[in-house]
This record gives C-alpha cells, structure tokens and sequence, in this order.
C-alpha cells in the first residue's frame, strides 16, 4: 500500500495490526457487531506495533463508517478488516442483499493475506466460518494493478472498489496512477474512500506528526487538504463524478437516530 521500500511497507503493515486492535476494542465496547475481531487480533498482535486505546472520536467515526457500509465486491489493503464475514453473517447494517453473482475480493500483500489465511483457516474455524473471499496478492503502488488482477474478476461488471485508510499509506504519483488505472480499466466502477483530512488544526498537525514517527509518508495526504480537493482528483484520474461527506456530515445526517444513541 506504499510506493517506497521495505520501511515504508511494514509501517503500512503495522497500520493494519493496529486497526485490528482498534476494532476489537470498539466490538467490546458494542459500537458494532463483530463475532470475528477477536479472532484475528491476536494475528495482528503478532506483528510489531504500538498499542492505545481508542480516543472516543475513532469509536464514533469508525461506528459512522461501518453502520453505512454498503455491499462491496473488493476490499482494496484489506488488511485483518473482517468486513466480509460480518457482512455474509448478517452483521452488517443495512445487511448484506441476496445476491447469486456477488463476488467478494481482498487486495493487499501476499504476507498480510497469508497471516490472515492461517488465522481463519483452522480446523476448529473451518467448520463455522462462511466460505473466504477471494484472496489477490498485490502491492498496490506497482503500475498496472488491473493487469494481472481482471485475469481474475469480470471487469466488465457494475464494481465497486472499498479503500478505507487505504490511498493515504502511498504517495500522490502511485494513488493517482491507481486510480487511474481502475477508472479506465472497469468501465462500470465505483469507488468509495475513507481518508483522513489532514486540515491545518491542531487534530491534522497532530495526526500528522504521529503518522511521521510511525515510518509513514504523508506526501500524499498533504497534497489534498481538503473534501474538494478528494473530489476534484477523481475526476481529474477518470471518475465523470464525484461525491464526498466529511465524517461529522455522516454521522450526524446519514445514521439513524438510534444508530447514533
């Protein structure tokens, strides 16, 4: 999920254990559903990476995220994210529609999906888990992604593309060209992305100095500081539109009134 070496990659790595970690806590706190956290949390613990309670802040706007999360088909630096198997258990709200055709992908590193893989793929697990989805190994920030990934998936079906924390791991050249890429090569595809906004307040200067000591190059997100700047870059790659909620906009118009009690 980066475009630099070997430190950049684990420091993108190590963002997915911490997220792990940050989702079991929120499923403890019963901010969500999720029957399967705890399984690949100690996965995720195994790799090197600092740990700290969720702030309230990441538990609402993680709940805003999740409690409006729709039917994907590839979950791009997917990471422990255990999106799928909540959304084929019923977890997931709205739930999941039935659908024949559906299918499911996760993108991410060959060691990342691996890990992941031997943390389900147990023989007390296999018997009461749904089928995985479809796993494809890729380092997001090569060029030409969609090259090898459409010998796997019908490019010319509606996709839609889920990248949640996912774009702000690489710099500016590399997600532009992936994009890119996406848009011309799936000519009915949908993109939705979670990213922080690293606007100039004491919450973006702090987050940014915090990503910096993590190994993490923040070229990229300093380049688009604002929700306008998100929108005008996907046209800019391909997309003939685009809309954009900042996550106070989502939580406090998009959810239910009980989903936010």
């Amino acid at each position: 999920m980066s475009s630099f070496q070997f430190g950049s990659s684990e420091a993108a790595k190590r963002s997915g254990s911490d997220a792990a970690k940050m989702k079991h806590h929120i499923a403890d706190l019963k901010y969500t559903t999720d029957s399967f956290a705890y399984l690949l949390r100690p996965r995720a613990a195994g790799l090197t990476s600092s740990s700290a309670l969720n702030s309230p802040l990441i538990n609402r706007g993680y709940f805003a995220r999740v409690s409006t999360s729709t039917v994907n088909v590839v979950e791009m630096g997917a990471g422990f994210s255990t999106l799928y198997l909540r959304a084929v258990s019923g977890e997931t709200s709205p739930p999941l529609p039935s659908h024949s055709g559906l299918k499911f992908y996760e993108v991410d590193f060959e060691d990342v999906l691996n890990s992941k893989k031997s943390a389900l793929c147990t023989p007390l697990l296999s018997s009461s888990l749904p089928p995985l989805p479809n796993f494809h190994a890729a380092d997001l920030s090569a060029p030409n992604f969609s090259s090898s990934f459409k010998q796997e998936i019908d490019s010319s079906a509606p996709t839609l593309f889920i990248f949640e924390a996912v774009l702000m791991y690489m710099d500016r050249t590399s997600s532009d060209n992936l994009l890119s890429d996406i848009a011309s090569s799936f000519p009915d595809a949908t993109v939705v992305i979670y990213d922080p906004i690293l606007q100039k307040t004491r919450f973006g200067t702090t987050m940014c100095e915090n990503l910096r000591r993590s190994g993490v190059e923040v070229s990229g997100m300093l380049s688009l500081r604002t929700l306008e700047d998100q929108l005008g870059r996907l046209k800019s790659v391909g997309f003939s539109a685009s809309h954009g909620l900042s996550m106070l906009s989502v939580f406090s118009s998009v959810l239910t009134s009980e989903q936010r009690a």
